[in-house]
Order: structure tokens, then C-alpha cells, then sequence
């Protein structure tokens, strides 16, 4: 249990998360920015929206935060344009807040702080004739220019709202852990703000820490390892998959942890590829970039 609380996202850093979510956002559209009046929202996702985060790569003080921005930019835009165009919103002038934090990447752009924590925000444009916020992903390394620029399909707030639904605790599971986690916050750093109760991220199923300590594995798994990691949101489909809230922690790592591996040994028996796609939106593959090869 112990193992498990300090391995997610404790209630002190959640709240500076979401202070700096917001002031993100905010500054995005500030005025003399390239994006004013042309963002529609900002959404979490993936492991923030669903109160999966974990210390990253097995590093306790490195957390990476999650954000989706919607922009308000015409569809068909070329994808490097909208990721540039996002790039030079956040990074500002010379001398301005985020000038010397951030980073253009394949798909996102990452703001790192001093104290471990990123936050990676991804440019999309909503497809406002599909369901929900289908919407368009946007795909251009600049460390590779060689490579094609890619326009995808995604809803990361859909695949959020279905994996919530079916991992709702229905024991009393939560509560007794959330307990567990404040007793070891206030042990850790007294003087932490608390968050409000309603919103409390302490309170979790046992599919969403079973989640978090499968995360953690694989995590020092690869501290040393070069290449890509198997993705966070292959492992939370997995859960959601088949998630079924329990009274054990350990009980319930077991389970998730038997059913992600018959996937991985029905794959190798047959000589396939893991290929999973949101079941939200099928043209969203969480495997399109893991694995790439047996």
C-alpha cells in the first residue's frame, strides 16, 4: 500500500498541477499571442484525467502532465503549422515566462519545470460533425524531417470517460485509501494546501492503483533502457478492458496484471503485433507508435 501511495500523484502536487494548467492556458491566449481568441478549451487527458499519474521513468520527483488544447484553426492546416503555431504561443518572447522551459515535439509541446514535473500540451482541432470531441491529432517530428506529417483521429476525453465509468469503485476501497494517502501526505509535507474533498484525487478503485503500480513497473523496467515504452493508455485499456474494483490492492494487481500478460503471450503465440484502438473512436490506435516490430 505504502509502495502505492507514493507512487501516484499526491493531493499537494495535483493542485500545483492544476495551478499550472491553468496558468498555461491562460497565457496561451494572452494578448499579442498567435493563438488569441483561437483556442476553444483546454481538457486533461490520458493519466491526469483519469487520476492515474505516476512519477515517470521510476524518477519519484518527475511527473508529466497531460493537456489537450482545442484550437480554433481551420481543418486541413498543414500538421507542422499547428504544432509551430502552438510552440510559439507558449515559448512567448525573449525573456517572457516560458521563453527558456519549452520544447517542440512530434505531437505536443512540453514545458519542463524545476522541479520535475512537464506538462505536455497537444494541439487538436475538434471534427464537430462526429460524437463527443473526436477530434484531429497532429503528428510532425522536427528531429526527423524525412519522415511524413500526419493528420489523425482522436478522443482522449472519450476513452477518459468510458475508463472512469468502468473502473467506479463500488467497495469501500476508496475511502479507506484515501485515507491512507492523506495520513502519508501530511507525514511527508505538513504544510500542504488540501484539495477540496469533492474533487479529492486520493479517493481511487483498486483498478486505478493497480493501474498506477503496473505503470510503475514498467517504468523502472525501462529507466535504463533506450526506445519507446509500452504506452500508458495501452495498459489503461487493458484495465478498463476487464475492471472489476476489489477490497485488495495486491489481489487486484494480480488480476490486471494475468490478463495483460495473456494479451502479450496470445500476441507472441500467433506472431503479431499488439494492436489496440479507443473504443471511443476507432481510427484512435493507442499502438501506433509501440510496438513497431516483435
Amino acid at each position: 500500500t505504502e509502495i502505492a501511495i507514493r507512487t501516484q500523484l499526491p493531493p499537494s502536487k495535483y493542485k500545483l498541477a492544476c495551478d499550472r494548467y491553468n496558468s498555461v492556458a491562460t497565457y496561451t491566449e494572452r494578448d499579442g499571442s498567435p493563438l488569441k481568441d483561437k483556442v476553444s478549451r483546454f481538457y486533461p487527458q490520458g493519466s491526469m484525467s483519469i487520476g492515474a499519474t505516476i512519477a515517470a521513468r521510476g524518477k519519484d520527483e518527475e511527473y508529466d502532465i497531460d493537456i489537450i488544447a482545442e484550437l480554433l484553426l481551420p481543418h486541413g492546416i498543414n500538421p507542422g503549422n499547428v504544432l509551430d503555431i502552438l510552440f510559439e504561443a507558449i515559448k512567448g518572447l525573449h525573456g517572457s515566462r516560458y521563453y527558456n522551459m519549452v520544447k517542440r515535439r512530434s505531437r505536443c509541446i512540453t514545458i519542463f519545470y524545476d522541479d520535475g514535473m512537464h506538462l505536455d500540451i497537444t494541439p487538436v482541432i475538434l471534427r464537430t460533425e462526429l460524437q463527443d470531441r473526436t477530434s484531429d491529432l497532429f503528428h510532425n517530428d522536427p528531429d526527423k524531417p524525412s519522415e511524413p506529417a500526419l493528420t489523425l483521429m482522436m478522443n482522449a476525453w472519450g476513452f477518459s470517460e468510458l475508463f472512469k465509468l468502468k473502473t467506479k469503485d463500488t467497495t469501500t476501497f476508496s475511502a479507506a485509501y484515501g485515507q491512507k494517502v492523506r495520513a502519508l501526505e501530511i507525514n511527508i509535507k505538513a504544510e500542504a494546501e488540501e484539495v477540496d474533498p469533492q474533487e479529492d484525487v486520493a479517493f481511487k478503485s483498486s483498478d486505478v492503483v493497480a493501474l498506477q503500480l503496473l505503470k510503475r513497473f514498467r517504468n523502472t523496467r525501462y529507466t535504463d533502457r533506450d526506445g519507446r515504452m509500452p504506452p500508458s493508455v495501452l495498459l489503461s485499456k487493458y484495465v478498463s478492458d476487464v475492471a472489476y474494483p476489489m477490497e485488495s490492492i495486491v489481489n487486484a494487481l494480480i488480476y490486471h496484471a494475468e490478463y495483460v500478460r495473456r494479451k502479450l503471450v496470445t500476441a507472441e503465440k500467433f506472431g503479431e503485433l499488439i494492436y489496440e484502438v479507443n473504443p471511443t473512436c476507432k481510427e484512435d490506435c493507442f499502438t501506433d507508435r509501440w510496438p513497431l516490430n516483435r
